[in-house]
C-alpha cells in the first residue's frame, strides 16, 4: 500500500508517495500535453533523473524523449497506449493515458510489466523469424501467407513495441529474451 500526499513546489504540485509495505514507491507522472510536469511521485523523478541524460528533478518539463512519446501518442489519436523504451540498456514499459488535456505516464521495468506488450501468436511468430534475419518474402513462404500480410503483422508489432523498424523490433525481442535467460 502507498500513501500519497501533495507537496506544493515551484511550478506546480509534487506527489510524494511513501511506501508502507514495499521497498519502492510507484512511479507516476501527470503532465500537460506539452510536457509540463503537474505531478510526479518521488519514484518517477528518480527514474527520470537516472535514465534520461541532462534531466534533473528541478526541471518543470518532461525529458525530450518522453515529450516525443506523448507527441507520437497524440498523433495516433488513441486514449491509452503502452510503449516499450530502452534507457541505458534497461527496457521499460510506459503506459500513456490521455485524460482531459493531461497525460498520465506510468513507467515500469519491462520485467515488472510482463516484458513485451501482448502480441498475438502470429505476431510473435513473425517477429521471431525477423529476429532470425528472415525477410518478409521468406517469412511469407514459411508461413504460407502473403508478404503483404507479413508486413501488416509487422506494422502492428512496431506499434505495440513503440519502434519504427524491423531492426529495432528484433533488438527488443532479443533483449527481452536475454533478460529472461539472466533471471
Amino acid at each position: 500500500m502507498h500513501k500519497a500526499s501533495m507537496v506544493r513546489r515551484e511550478g506546480g504540485y509534487r506527489a510524494s508517495a511513501a511506501s508502507t509495505t514495499g521497498p519502492e514507491p510507484c512511479a507516476l507522472i501527470v503532465a500537460t500535453i506539452r510536457g509540463r510536469i503537474r505531478v510526479a511521485t518521488d519514484g518517477a523523478r528518480r527514474w527520470m533523473e537516472s535514465h534520461f541524460t541532462e534531466w534533473t528533478a528541478q526541471r518543470a518539463y518532461l525529458p525530450p524523449e518522453l515529450q516525443q512519446l506523448i507527441h507520437r501518442h497524440r498523433r495516433r489519436g488513441s486514449i491509452s497506449h503502452r510503449r516499450i523504451i530502452t534507457c541505458h540498456g534497461t527496457m521499460f514499459t510506459i503506459t500513456v493515458v490521455l485524460v482531459e488535456g493531461l497525460v498520465l505516464l506510468v513507467p515500469q521495468r519491462a520485467s515488472d510489466a510482463g516484458q513485451l506488450p501482448r502480441l498475438t501468436s502470429r505476431q510473435t511468430e513473425i517477429l521471431s523469424w525477423v529476429a532470425e534475419g528472415k525477410q518478409n518474402d521468406e517469412i511469407a513462404k514459411i508461413l504460407l501467407i502473403s508478404p503483404r500480410t507479413v508486413q501488416h503483422h509487422l506494422e502492428r508489432v512496431y506499434e505495440k513495441l513503440g519502434v519504427d523498424n524491423r531492426t529495432a523490433a528484433a533488438r527488443t525481442l532479443l533483449t527481452v529474451r536475454q533478460q529472461a535467460e539472466a533471471i
